[in-house]
């Protein structure tokens, strides 16, 4: 099988493993932002970091923390989709320049569209805060579009190339390898939702509190986080070394 076919087989499969490793990725950055801005807001309560922890977006997410979670991972897993089938076979470049530019639409809709319905203005200039809300997104996106454009390369299911030509010979459980991995992820996050759902009905959310945030935010930033890492660290040690 050779390059080309590999990838038209495996493409949907690939796209949803990359889009949850790239959503994890990003979800994990963004705990662990808020989680300093919210230690900064503390330290200097009448500062920009006040209004950046405290406003109707952060508010109505930690409100609703699984609904949030569950559209944030859905919205992600979508892009993904449209990174296989749309943007990557038309754009040229390297893999992290493909899924960084890709990344800036998300970043300018979630700018211009979502940061206004919520009553922060465009580019979330409304909070007083410059803006650092806005890069701090731009940075968040970019983290997902790179890591989405490395878990999502034909690389990563360890193809060699022959030494005859410009075929590749693929290691024969690669699509395998790759359906698999995303029917894991899918089965993986109803069990997870499932499991976190229990935990929160038998022990609550109070013991799990961390720095004034929810529990749920630690519990599920941990269990993506964790599996996320440890997914591209896996697809990143099999892919093949260059001389």
């Amino acid at each position: 099988m050779n390059l080309a076919n590999f990838s038209k087989d495996s493409r949907t499969a690939r796209a949803l493993v990359a889009g949850f490793s790239a959503t994890t990725a990003a979800t994990f950055l963004l705990f662990l932002s808020h989680l300093a801005v919210m230690l900064l807001a503390r330290l200097e309560p009448n500062s920009i970091y006040s209004n950046m922890a405290d406003n109707p977006l952060v508010n109505g997410a930690s409100g609703a923390i699984y609904l949030a979670v569950t559209l944030h991972f859905v919205m992600g897993l979508f892009l993904a989709l449209i990174y296989a089938h749309l943007w990557r076979p038309r754009v040229r470049g390297s893999a992290a320049v493909r899924g960084m530019t890709f990344a800036l639409f998300p970043w300018f809709l979630s700018c211009t569209v979502l940061f206004p319905f919520f009553g922060l203005g465009a580019f979330a200039l409304g909070l007083g805060a410059g803006i650092l809300p806005a890069a701090g997104s731009l940075l968040l996106h970019l983290v997902y579009g790179f890591t989405l454009s490395l878990a999502y390369q034909p690389s990563a299911y360890n193809l060699s190339r022959r030494t005859s030509g410009t075929e590749f010979e693929e290691d024969r459980h690669a699509v395998r390898q790759a359906k698999g991995g995303a029917l894991g992820l899918l089965t993986g996050a109803t069990v997870g939702s499932c499991i976190g759902l229990a935990g929160i009905f038998t022990f609550g959310l109070g013991g799990l509190q961390m720095a004034g945030m929810p529990g749920s935010w630690l519990l599920l930033a941990l269990l993506f986080g964790c599996c996320s890492m440890g997914l591209l660290v896996g697809l990143l040690a099999g892919a093949p070394r260059t001389a």
